[in-house]
């Protein structure tokens, strides 16, 4: 009994430690598809057929932002497998994730060529769901390439194949899809200066995440949204109430514990505004000792030079060189890294909020990395000018100089990228528009064939209906004539039986020898012969 009671409780902390760690990294990546990959890579080499193609696409989805070489092969070998097995899922899922790996690299005409293909492969197999969720990813890749009014479009078009219900009557998307492309709709929005919009959003998603029992990490995330929008249109009341709100989740995972910090550093700027200075001090020490501690480094390497910012402006220069070096030296871990994690593990840890949704683009680090280093080595080098040490400040100088640069031939390719993919866009818009037009003309074109052979079948069949009644016109004409000949013939013919009695007349005149009366009536009978013989070529008598 105790032995079994001992298996029991082993069982049982086994239970609870996978529990734990589902609570701990459960919320990672919301919205796209995640997976252990060294589970994958564990099971693959067994697999066959359908299985390995599912495990194929699953390490392809995977790794498409974390190790792009790796998955383009795993990628190129699902679609090979899938295209074997006739299998057109797996082949749209497989073009799909080259899509991603080509959104993580930043490559975004690529991107949409890819979702483009999946999308029209979703659509032909008539699965609804997976064509909103690639609708989604073109609008993510609008959002990232800055056509805001497409990202909008895409949205309502995703939103409408999801609310789309089936024979049963029951939607594409549950509540929660629905409620996603309403969060992702806030953040463009925010971009373009409507924050107010964007409130409407998130307090909605807040509402029925509350009554739906949304993720935890998900809805304390919202609660952050729903404060930076009011601090954003100027209701500093309304933007605590929420931090405190998200301050009592309770700490069941190492994101909510980050995203504390988070608001906390968020917070610090607020109260700098208000000039609550001492307050924003305190918050901002809280945020960098606990993010510099567990590794995460940009939030670290931000509330460092944030502090050295107050202590500047309070003209304490000793305190300010002191967190500008720290940030500095997190700055320098972030650039040599290319990452905002001292551990590849935290890159599973959601502690900035948008990551919930998607992971953060390599390019996308490198950019705010620089810009982050321009702001940190300015301050750097006025400090030093301040205290007339002129070659160190001449040293920053250069420094923030060719951050600028490197900043500037970023932005320049970003932009590029951008306009590339807006002419591109616009130019598939065109052909669409076109090709449009020419189905148009074509469907008209053949309706006006259609008239022309249903006009001309119509003349032929009036003219076969002519032809008809034509012949059958004569042919009744034929017999009409023929009737009145026969009616003439009728009547032209002499009664037999009246001819009859008139020779028996005579005859009995000639056998009584009445010679006289015999020639009279022979004569009269005569002129009656020969009355009717010409007679007999008139209609009328």
């Amino acid at each position: 009994m105790n032995s079994m009671c001992r298996r029991t409780f082993k069982i049982a902390l086994i239970l609870i430690f996978i529990f734990y760690q589902s609570c701990c990294y459960s919320q990672a990546f919301n919205d796209i598809e995640w997976h252990d990959v060294d589970s994958l890579l564990t099971v693959l080499p067994a697999q066959q057929g359908k299985e390995r193609l599912q495990t194929l696409n699953s390490l392809a989805a995977s790794l498409s932002f974390e190790d792009a070489q790796k998955c383009r092969y795993y990628a190129n070998e699902a679609l090979a497998l899938s295209e074997k097995l006739n299998d057109g899922e797996g082949t749209a899922a497989a073009i799909r994730n080259l899509g991603r790996m080509a959104f993580y690299d930043g490559n975004y005409p690529k991107t949409l060529n890819y979702y483009h293909k999946a999308l029209l492969m979703y659509k032909e197999l008539g699965n609804f769901y997976l064509t909103a969720q690639t609708l989604e990813d073109i609008a993510t890749t609008h959002f990232f390439a800055k056509d805001f009014d497409k990202t909008f479009n895409i949205l309502n078009m995703a939103l409408e194949v999801y609310r789309r219900k089936d024979e049963n009557g029951n939607t594409v998307g549950d509540v929660r899809d629905t409620m996603t492309l309403y969060t992702r709709a806030g953040l463009p929005y925010r971009y373009i200066g409507r924050s107010d919009t964007s409130l409407i959003f998130y307090l909605k998603y807040l509402e029925v995440g509350e009554k739906n029992n949304f993720e935890i990490t998900d809805m304390m995330l919202h609660n952050g949204l729903v404060a930076m929008c009011y601090y954003e249109i100027g209701n500093y009341d309304s933007s605590f109430y929420y931090f405190r709100q998200a301050a009592n989740f309770p700490d069941v995972n190492m994101s909510i514990r980050a995203l504390k910090h988070e608001h906390m550093r968020r917070m610090a700027g607020i109260h700098l505004v208000m000039n609550n200075t001492d307050t924003a001090i305190h918050f901002l020490k809280v945020s960098y000792y606990w993010f510099s501690e567990k590794g995460f480094l940009k939030q670290s390497q931000m509330a460092s030079r944030q502090l050295g910012d107050i202590y500047y402006s309070l003209g304490n220069l000793t305190d300010a060189e002191y967190y500008f070096k720290h940030s500095e030296k997190l700055l320098e871990e972030m650039i040599r890294k290319r990452s905002y994690y001292r551990y590849d593990s935290l890159k599973y840890i959601v502690s900035w909020g948008s990551e919930l949704y998607l992971p953060f683009t390599k390019k996308d680090i490198k950019e705010k990395t620089y810009g982050q280093a321009i702001l940190l080595f300015d301050h750097i080098h006025k400090l030093y000018l301040e205290r007339d040490q002129l070659r160190k400040a001449m040293t920053y100088l250069t420094a923030c100089s060719n951050a600028k640069d490197t900043f500037r031939v970023l932005v320049r390719n970003r932009e590029s990228i951008e306009i590339q993919t807006k002419y591109e866009t616009e130019q598939k818009d065109k052909e669409i528009i076109d090709l449009s037009k020419e189905n148009e003309l074509k469907t008209y074109q053949i309706r006006q064939s259609r008239y022309v052979i249903f006009g001309f079948a119509g003349f032929l069949i009036l003219g076969v209906a002519f032809v008809i009644l034509f012949i059958r016109q004569n042919k009744l004409k034929g017999e009409q004539e023929k009737t009145n000949l026969q009616q003439k013939l009728f009547r032209t013919q002499m009664n037999p039986h009246f001819i009859f009695n008139s020779l028996s007349s005579i005859q009995h005149l000639v056998v009584n020898e009445d010679s006289e009366k015999a020639s009279i009536y022979l004569a009269k009978f005569s002129t009656l012969v020969r009355s009717v013989l010409y007679s007999s070529n008139k209609d009328s008598i």
